[in-house]
Formats: C-alpha cells, sequence, structure tokens
C-alpha cells in the first residue's frame, strides 16, 4: 500500500526484512501458512461481479489515490462504478486505507499544483523579430498580427490556469474526489479492527519472521511494514463475517501480494488465497487493478485506457521515504532488495514511455501524433526527475559508501544517475549498473 506511516510503540527503529531480524523463521512456516492441505487443490476462481452479490469489493489506498493521477478522462465512469456498488451494499473500506488516504491526498493535490505552475512558467511570449530590416515585409505584418494574437490568446490561457490553481488551493477537504469517497464510504462501509494494537503487533512480528505475506517486503519502512498486514487483517474479518467472495482492488504489484512473471503482476500469492480460505469457511480471494474492475462494469474504453497508463507510472515499486532516510542502517540484503525494486521501477517506466511513442509515431495520420509523442517524454522526464532520480541518486552513495568506491563526478554509461536521459536505454543503463554494484556487497 502507499503508507508513510508514524513508527508503532515498541517497533524497531531501523526494522530489517524477514528474518533478517535476528529470529529465526520457524521451520514449520510452510504448514502454519498451508494449514488445510486437502482443499489446497480446489480452484479458487471468484467469477463475474457485475450483479453478483456474492462477491464483495475492497479498494486499496493506491486506488483511492489513482484519480488525482488520471490524464484527460472525467471521473463519471468511476464515479458511477463506486455509487452501485455501494448502493448494492458491496462495497467496503478497511480503516487503515483512509487513513493512509488523508494522510497522502494533499500532498497529491499539491503536486497538481506545482504540474499547473511549472507549465505556466514553460510559456513564453512570442519572439519579437527586428522591424526596421522586416516591416516592409508582406510578411512581417502578418507575423506581428499572429503574434498580437499569441500574446492575448497566452493571456488568457495564463489566467484561466491561475483560477484552476487557486482553486485547488482552496479546497479543504473538499475537491471532486474527497466528496465522492465521503458520499460512498459511509461508516458502516469502514472496517476498524477489534484486536487490541499490542495483539496485532505480536502477530505482524510472527508473519515478519517467517515472511508470511502480505508486508514483509515493506519491513524496512519505520512501522515495520505493518500497513498492508492490517488491510489484510480487515479483508478477513469480512470474509469471516460475510463468508462472501472478496475482490481487493489494488495497484499494488510487490511480489508478497502477487506471483510476478518479470514486470508483471500474475497470480496473488497461494498464502493469501489458502488463508483467506480457510478464515472465510470456503470463499475465495480476488486481485485485480481498477482498470480491469472498471472493464467488468462496461466503463468507457478510453477512460479504462487512461486509468491504466496511470495505474503503470504510479505502481508502488519505489523505495519507501522512511528506508532512504535510513539507507546507513540497513543490511546489505535489504539494500540489494531495495536496489533490485528500484531497478526493477526504472526499466518499467522507460519501456512503457517508448513504447507510447513508438505508437505515437506509428500513427503518423493522426494530427496528435507529435504532441502525444512529446507528452510521453516529457511525463517520463517529470516521472523520472522527481520519483526515480532521488532515489537513485541515494541507493548510488550508500552502495559505493559501503564498497569504498569514490562517486564519479560524470560517467557517459551510467548518465541517468547524473540526471540526463539522454541516450538510448538510459534508465535500463543505470539500473544495470546499480544492480551490479548490489551484486558486489558482501552476503
Amino acid at each position: 500500500m502507499e503508507e508513510k506511516s508514524n513508527s508503532i510503540a515498541g517497533a524497531p527503529k531501523a526494522p530489517l526484512d524477514g528474518n533478517a531480524q535476528g529470529f529465526a523463521a520457524s521451520p514449520f512456516a510452510l504448514d502454519d501458512q498451508f494449514l488445510e492441505a486437502s482443499q489446497l487443490f480446489a480452484s479458487h476462481d471468484v467469477g463475474v461481479l457485475k450483479g453478483n452479490a456474492d462477491v464483495l469489493i475492497c479498494v486499496d489506498t493506491s486506488v483511492l489515490l489513482l484519480p488525482y493521477k488520471l490524464g484527460g478522462s472525467d471521473l463519471s465512469d468511476i464515479v458511477n462504478v463506486y455509487r452501485l456498488l455501494a448502493k448494492e451494499k458491496r462495497l467496503f473500506l478497511p480503516a487503515r486505507v483512509a487513513r493512509e488516504f488523508i494522510r497522502l491526498r494533499d500532498q497529491h493535490l499539491a503536486d497538481i499544483v506545482k504540474a499547473a505552475q511549472d507549465q505556466a512558467s514553460q510559456i513564453k511570449e512570442p519572439a519579437k523579430l527586428p522591424p526596421l530590416l522586416l516591416s516592409g515585409l508582406e510578411e512581417f505584418e502578418k507575423i506581428e498580427n499572429l503574434s498580437a494574437e499569441l500574446t492575448a490568446a497566452r493571456t488568457e490561457y495564463l489566467s484561466a490556469l491561475r483560477g484552476i490553481i487557486g482553486r485547488i488551493k482552496a479546497w479543504r477537504g473538499n475537491d471532486p474526489v474527497s466528496d465522492l469517497y465521503r458520499e460512498v464510504f459511509e461508516a458502516e462501509q469502514i472496517v476498524e479492527l477489534e484486536e487490541s494494537q499490542k495483539a496485532l503487533e505480536t502477530e505482524w512480528q510472527k508473519r515478519l519472521r517467517n515472511k508470511t505475506p502480505p508486508g514483509y517486503k515493506d519491513g524496512a519502512k519505520a512501522d515495520t511494514g505493518i500497513g498492508d498486514f492490517l488491510v489484510w487483517k480487515s479483508i478477513l474479518k469480512v470474509g469471516i463475517a460475510r463468508q462472501k467472495d472478496i475482490v481487493l482492488v489494488t495497484n499494488e504489484a510487490k511480489s508478497d501480494w502477487f506471483v510476478r512473471g518479470g514486470n508483471e503482476p500474475i497470480f496473488p500469492r497461494p498464502e493469501l488465497v489458502a488463508e483467506f480460505r480457510r478464515e472465510s469457511r470456503g470463499r475465495n480471494i480476488r486481485l485485480m487493478s481498477l482498470a480491469d474492475l472498471l472493464r467488468e462494469f462496461d466503463a468507457k474504453e478510453e477512460v479504462v485506457r487512461d486509468v491504466q497508463q496511470a495505474e503503470r507510472t504510479r505502481q508502488n515499486l519505489q523505495v519507501p521515504e522512511s528506508a532512504l532516510a535510513n539507507l546507513q542502517s540497513l543490511s546489505n540484503e535489504q539494500v540489494r532488495t531495495w536496489v533490485g525494486e528500484h531497478a526493477l521501477a526504472m526499466r518499467i517506466a522507460e519501456t512503457e514511455s517508448r513504447e507510447r511513442e513508438s505508437r505515437a509515431r506509428g500513427d503518423m495520420r493522426s494530427e496528435n501524433w507529435r504532441a502525444a509523442s512529446e507528452q510521453a517524454r516529457a511525463e517520463l522526464e517529470r516521472y523520472y526527475s522527481t520519483q526515480l532520480l532521488p532515489v537513485m541518486q541515494a541507493l548510488h552513495s550508500e552502495l559505493c559508501r559501503r564498497l569504498g568506491i569514490t562517486i564519479e563526478r560524470f560517467n557517459m554509461d551510467h548518465i541517468a544517475l547524473h540526471g540526463s536521459l539522454a541516450g538510448p536505454r538510459p534508465l535500463a543503463d543505470a539500473a544495470a549498473y546499480l544492480e551490479e554494484l548490489a551484486r558486489q556487497l558482501p552476503a
């Protein structure tokens, strides 16, 4: 999930991943995770969602935040699906997700303001041509008229843009996305856990030692990654109480939620399937993206594509801020893990951007192909500079410190570490370099 949480009481200052905390995993961890061997060969298909009262829908933090990252689509299809599910009493929300959303929402709004301000700063006035030399030419008069029109249009555009920025800055929990959630998530749809914090922490520490999914991949967070576990406990609570199939709509992609094939999350972890079936007396769990949910509810295909793009761009594969602040306290194994996760994010971002550029160039009959290609490039540049580069440089610095290597001021072989995306595959090259350094760390 997307939690940037405060530390829970008693949590270690620099928690480690799984059994790296100094405690041995149980030799019976596999048996504990798959208690009912006789049920392991059963199908766990959930079936159709639309109109199926036997399937409940849960959404996680990454999905709640996704509308703030959408491009050109409106929210109407998402609104309609949520309203329908709420009306059918099939929609619920773990309390932890609500808390994570509130913690992160305003930063997403602030990012929109920053993007609008950056766009405003890039719109320049038309350049002036030397009048003495050109004033007698017919074309010069035409250019002067067009320049005046451009200047007027620029002024009008900037005025409207500043109006939007002012509206966003005036929001106090009443932006359109928050208004929707306030409508569809009433108190009865929000699931609070009943166990004490001490009991939950004790159970979480056992799961962390045994690397029982979900959440153990976030063991380097300040709260030891307990957020995913609390969301999962809420899902189990609903499964126990309602004894129905559940779909978790998530933008999660980490390997403690999914069995992955290369860059793609494919199957839910079998431990999750087995635990949910056991606790809910034979019901099934399915993990799916918001784009897939919208498609099953017959949303417009352009909306589905827009959501897919936002999901791919924002998949939570980056190193948490808490881990960045404590890199020197982490084990070599953990640093290698974070390098691998971030290298994957770098490759995904670069590959998908190149694919978008290639599709745009392949449709040169379209009037907007050049703008679409440039937009894909600009989005990658923005994502790289704000999300990828700070983590790349922090990991590079820490790897060099541990290996006793002097940081090079500039190297064309991994130029992306120096703030440039020049070259055919700069992010892939930098990812390979970071992975090579990580492999040199002692075991």
